[in-house]
């Protein structure tokens, strides 16, 4: 079964397996429904660059945000109508989506407008990472990592030999990726190689996120690595 294929079941039993470092943290006492209206389609991701601004994508080039965290809602033109599976911004202004059949978008105006870039890929696109606003890294359906550093106006292909779910790198040259049956592969020269460790699970994990204050160093620490464990 491919990794979009799997993401896109809607009946899942779902472990969470979370290990927290943390400097300071807010207890939630309850969840609110939030909802623009009802869009028709599945909302696939979700990113917050502050506490207050935020986007949530899905299918057929669903974009939502919100500036009022989350009080209200609206929609955002993606200019294609391609499934889109993960979001990410380096700053309140500039971010990307990536999506099927090779679909890349990019802002730099916090989602007012997005345009497309080219991956000269029809696989679909199921994780992305940016470690500044020139340098990241897309995980494919079927030809592994595509790289840029450059800010996405060139995208060169890693034949890395690896594919999963979601990747995340910390720095320029350090890594994750998760994968089928509990694999965790880790680089540590930007992708090039791909060393697998053991994560002590044969399910497939599906989510991973170092969250670090990369862009932002003056807000106060928070190391946190979560992995969403799946069970068919």
């Amino acid at each position: 079964m491919s990794a979009s294929s799997l993401l896109s079941r809607t009946y899942m039993k779902t472990v969470v397996i979370c290990l927290f470092l943390f400097t300071s943290f807010q207890a939630v006492a309850q969840w609110e429904w939030q909802s623009p209206s009802i869009t028709g389609d599945e909302l696939n991701s979700v990113y917050f660059e502050s506490p207050a601004q935020g986007w949530i994508i899905g299918g057929t080039g669903t974009i939502l945000y919100t500036s009022d965290q989350g009080d209200s809602w609206t929609f955002q033109s993606g200019m294609t109508c391609e499934d889109l599976s993960a979001i990410q911004f380096v700053s309140p202004s500039e971010g990307w989506i990536v999506g099927f059949n090779g679909t890349i978008l990019h802002t730099i105006n916090h989602g007012t407008t997005w345009e497309l870039q080219q991956s000269e890929l029809s696989d679909n696109l199921i994780s992305l990472s940016f470690v500044s606003p020139t340098e990241g890294w897309i995980l494919t359906s079927g030809h592994g990592l595509l790289h840029t550093t450059n800010g996405g106006i060139q995208w060169s292909l890693l034949n890395s030999n690896v594919g999963g779910f979601a990747i995340q790198f910390t720095s320029t040259q350090s890594g994750w990726l998760t994968s089928f049956f509990g694999a965790i592969y880790h680089t540590t020269d930007g992708g090039a190689h791909w060393t697998l460790q053991n994560s002590g699970t044969s399910e497939n994990l599906v989510h991973l996120q170092f969250a670090l204050q990369i862009f932002h160093p003056g807000h106060k620490m928070l190391l946190r690595m979560c992995m969403r464990v799946v069970c068919p």
